[in-house]
């Protein structure tokens, strides 16, 4: 079984999707601590922005699927990530 937030998902097949909503507070996001098991994010329709260094340093993270409705991408939002190079 995967772990829920309001505003994230992490699935069995390590698929990490973001919903409109989440926010990254200080520090790093709740989902960090499983870092090394999301292997995709999904970043869901009405989710208009990705904030500085939400997603560093999720080294195994082979695909993103970003929204048509993105507008913006902060600094850094995937730095580190190795396989997506």
């Amino acid at each position: 079984m995967g772990e829920m937030s309001k505003t994230w998902t992490i699935d069995a097949e390590g698929v990490l999707t973001i919903r409109q909503g989440f926010r990254k507070r200080q520090g790093k996001p709740d989902f960090y601590a499983r870092r090394e098991e999301i292997r995709a994010i999904v970043v869901e329709e009405g989710v208009s922005e990705i904030g500085d260094g939400w997603f560093s340093y999720l080294n195994e993270v082979r695909e993103i699927s970003l929204p048509t409705t993105l507008r913006r991408i902060g600094k850094s939002a995937f730095a580190s990530c190795e396989r997506l190079m």
